[in-house]
This record gives structure tokens, C-alpha cells and sequence, in this order.
């Protein structure tokens, strides 16, 4: 019965510190347990103490990181939306910054399925007896628009 009763204990405090240890640390080459930088701020060096905060600075203008991190060097921000090879159907809905890259949605007359990626597709009119649900989307009755 005691093994079980040290096993049980074990567990708990295995799952007790996975808990805490998440995708915001990091253990470095000394043992200890560190922060990661957080969004808008790359590493450049360890904490110097167990649940320390690693040494982070923060991404120049232009520049962005979106995640908690370890990187040593921010990305570049877009300047532009891409679309898919042609001229895009897209507008920067939201600027750069130093925690996120620009934010591209269709312009006004086209649009895309939500949660796909993709190039924006241009609106087509409903038939008779429909109508717009949302902009650039149709109200289904019995058959697609």
C-alpha cells in the first residue's frame, strides 16, 4: 500500500508541475526555470535565477513578434497584403505592431470563407427571393447563392 501512496504523490507532483511549466518557460543550461519573452520583445539572454524572467528587448519599429518567444530577432512586418499572386483583393484592416504583423481583410465586394486562407473571391449578386445575410455572403433559403 505504500509504493501505491508514493506512485499517487509522484503523480500529482508531476502533473502539479506540468501545470505551471507551460509554453511560457524554458529551462536554460544552468537548471533553472525561465519566462520567455512575451509578444513584442525578442531574447537576449537567461534569467539568472530558478522562475526568473529571461532578459528580452523589445522589437524595433516595423517589427513584430506574436508568441511568447526565445527568438533572437523579431520578424519583419508586412507592408502590404499579398493576396494570391495577382492583384490583391485585400486592405490592411489593422497596422503592424510590435505584437502582431498587419491584419488583411477583402475589400468591400469580395470576400472569403471564414476561417479559410486564400484569395478573396468577388461578391455575386443573389437570385430573386434572397438576400443579404452579411455583406459579401447571401441568406440561404433552400439553395446557395
Amino acid at each position: 500500500m505504500g509504493i501505491i501512496r508514493y506512485l499517487f504523490l509522484g503523480f500529482v507532483l508531476v502533473v502539479g508541475c506540468h501545470a505551471q511549466f507551460n509554453n511560457k518557460s524554458y529551462i536554460n543550461d544552468k537548471g533553472y526555470h525561465c519566462k520567455k519573452c512575451p509578444p513584442g520583445q525578442y531574447w537576449v539572454g537567461d534569467c539568472t535565477y530558478d522562475g526568473g524572467s529571461a532578459q528580452c528587448t523589445a522589437c524595433n519599429d516595423g517589427e513584430y513578434i506574436d508568441s511568447w518567444n526565445q527568438a533572437i530577432f523579431c520578424s519583419k512586418c508586412d507592408t502590404e497584403c499579398k493576396g494570391n499572386g495577382h492583384m490583391s483583393r485585400e486592405e490592411i484592416t489593422l497596422p503592424c505592431t510590435p505584437e502582431h504583423n498587419i491584419v488583411c481583410e477583402c475589400k468591400s465586394g469580395y470576400w472569403r470563407e471564414q476561417g479559410s486562407v486564400g484569395d478573396c473571391r468577388e461578391v455575386s449578386p443573389c437570385h430573386p427571393g434572397f438576400g443579404v445575410k452579411k455583406l459579401g455572403k447571401c441568406l440561404v433559403a433552400l439553395d446557395n447563392c
